[in-house]
């Protein structure tokens, strides 16, 4: 559920909390992150492969990444994500991540239309 649902400004690294009757030590404080800003490069793609690529961000992506919880919404990743979003999609370049990889499903097309799916909807806001 927590992935699902944010509650707070910004998820703050797991840990478990035990409480001591009487006990007086405050909970950790963690420190503000920087405010997040849309990714913002250019692109080019027609109305048909934007339009392709929301097709297949609902199909494979939104169920993880359409919220704004635990996982990375990607209208906000870093421009450096972009230049290695055939690996990430895919190859599985963050497997150990828990992204998989998609290459048997998806050609280096539709990754590329997924990618400019992603940076249109960022443009977009």
């Amino acid at each position: 559920m927590a992935t699902w649902s944010k509650h707070t400004e910004q998820i703050n690294p797991g840990g478990i909390y035990t409480f001591a009757i009487g006990g007086k030590k405050a909970a950790p404080q963690f420190p503000e992150k920087e405010a997040r800003e849309l990714v913002n490069l250019e692109f080019e793609a027609s109305t048909d492969q934007i339009d392709h690529g929301a097709a297949l961000f609902n199909r494979y992506c939104s169920k993880c990444h359409g919220g704004d919880g635990a996982i990375p919404n990607l209208t906000y990743s870093r421009p450096e994500i972009f230049e290695i979003f055939t690996e990430i999609v895919g190859k599985g370049a963050f497997l150990g991540k828990g992204m998989p990889a998609f290459g048997d499903r998806l050609s280096d097309q539709d990754i590329l239309d997924l990618k400019n799916y992603i940076l249109s909807a960022a443009k977009k806001g």
